[in-house]
């Protein structure tokens, strides 16, 4: 039987391998009582957004706790409680990630929701807003200088049906019309722009984007001359080949409106478990069927997917992305209860040590190894070359590595595996260049000449 080779060309170079795994909230986590800083610094991640923080504990970022009185003056530094996000935004700018900052709430899953309502007064909202950035942009307040590159105009405003929307109950993110967030969104945009035209806004924050509301938005925009820096989406879901078809759909739809220059980014995209959905999480679902969900969207099949989702996305239209979530959140967060490293971190680590050696190369992966996706790339002198390999299906593959026009095994290697049973751990090379995948794994090879 014949054996499915990978193949690395080792002269050619592609470009640069594109640094796409940021994740969503920062360091300190749980309430700051936990620092995640070390394994913060190790994965270098490429951008950080502000999105649940300290979820369900929400006491940083938010407007409702950064300025708690609405009817105060948003002019004056007194109305403004900064210390807390201060703090928060210190320790990510400390790590060196730029922080996409989403103006708004977290989300409400509560029955008796308070922030999901359009607010009373939407000017006195943008100036809040305006504010908050230049605390953190422009010194104002005892603040600092250009501390949020981004800055989002809420999130989900589309989010108003479906398995996780109760009938009964408003969004837990947006109860307002379509037409309201326009208004807030033109009014807070053009506040921020108006102030500064270097800063940096967008929106919607889409948890889908084959609704037409990102058309709307683009259409306001175009309409009434409204600045939108960067269009932000969302995307849960288990194929990790629909988020890059989605992504080419969404910068057509971008150039079609007439807006080429406006980033797109994915700023909240998770493994979501065939057979399960949202109201798996949510409350009257058997303990039993929670911790099925919270395991499988941790576990191998989540690793796996957010590997290859990550390296998709290298030859997709994309600027931007930052997975959910880079914290301890149940079911979503890359760290557990007590801030050990879950196999989607080993998976985002696993890319950052694939960057270090950044001049991609052309890597063919031969028929016969459906469910695997590969990347590689070498350092600047040629020296180095780092080969990832997923396995993002059900099967076992064994491919033979091909680099240079050598089998791999004909230089110094070191392989490590992430699978159902292995976190960045030692693994074989066989002498032929062969190399175990297990199903659902991921595979990171380092070789270097002998």
């Amino acid at each position: 039987m014949a054996i499915s080779t990978i193949t690395i060309d080792s002269v050619q170079r592609l470009g640069k391998l594109r640094a796409l795994h940021g994740v969503n909230n920062g360091p300190y986590s749980w309430d700051g009582l936990m620092d995640l800083t070390v394994p913060f610094q190790a994965a270098k991640f490429p951008s950080v957004r502000l999105h649940d923080v300290h979820y369900p504990a929400r006491d940083v970022v938010d407007i409702n706790v950064v300025f708690p009185d609405m009817s105060r003056d948003p002019d004056d530094p007194a109305a403004y409680d900064f210390a807390r996000t201060d703090h928060y935004l210190q320790a990510i700018a400390a790590v060196g990630c730029p922080i996409t900052y989403r103006l708004g709430y977290a989300i409400d899953h509560h029955p008796f929701k308070k922030y999901v309502y359009p607010p009373a007064d939407p000017a006195r909202w943008a100036r809040v807003c305006l504010g908050i950035a230049r605390h953190y942009n422009a010194g104002w307040a005892k603040g600092y200088q250009n501390m949020v590159a981004r800055w989002e105009i809420l999130n989900e405003p589309d989010l108003r049906s479906g398995p996780h929307v109760s009938p009964a109950e408003p969004s837990p993110t947006w109860q307002g019309t379509w037409e309201q967030y326009l208004e807030l969104y033109a009014l807070t945009s053009q506040l921020l722009k108006t102030h500064n035209p270097h800063w940096l806004v967008g929106g919607p924050a889409a948890l889908n984007t084959g609704t037409g509301m990102i058309e709307k938005l683009l259409e306001h925009c175009r309409r009434h001359h409204l600045p939108i820096d960067f269009c932000s989406w969302h995307h849960y879901g288990n194929d990790p080949y629909a988020i890059a078809d989605e992504a080419r759909k969404l910068r057509q739809t971008l150039d079609d409106s007439g807006f080429a220059d406006c980033q797109s980014i994915l700023d909240e995209w998770h493994y979501l478990p065939p057979g399960m959905d949202w109201n798996t999480i949510m409350t009257g679902v058997h303990y039993a069927r929670k911790q099925q969900m919270r395991a499988e969207m941790t576990g191998d099949r989540a690793a796996a997917f957010a590997a290859a989702t990550l390296l998709l996305l290298q030859d997709a239209p994309i600027d931007m992305a930052n997975f959910y979530s880079g914290d301890m959140i149940p079911y979503f967060g890359i760290f557990d209860s007590v801030g050990g490293p879950l196999k989607t971190y080993y998976a985002l680590l696993a890319i950052s040590i694939l960057l270090e050696t950044p001049h991609r190369l052309p890597v063919q992966v031969a028929a016969g190894l459906p469910g695997l996706i590969a990347a590689c790339g070498t350092s600047d002198d040629g020296q180095r070359t780092t080969l990832l390999l997923v396995n993002h299906s059900d099967r076992y593959h064994a491919p033979q590595v091909i680099l240079a026009g050598q089998p791999l095994a004909s230089q110094h290697t070191d392989c490590r595996m992430i699978s159902s049973e292995h976190n960045l751990a030692t693994w074989p090379v066989e002498a032929t260049g062969q190399i175990s995948l297990p199903p659902r794994s991921v595979a990171l090879v380092q070789a270097t000449p002998r």
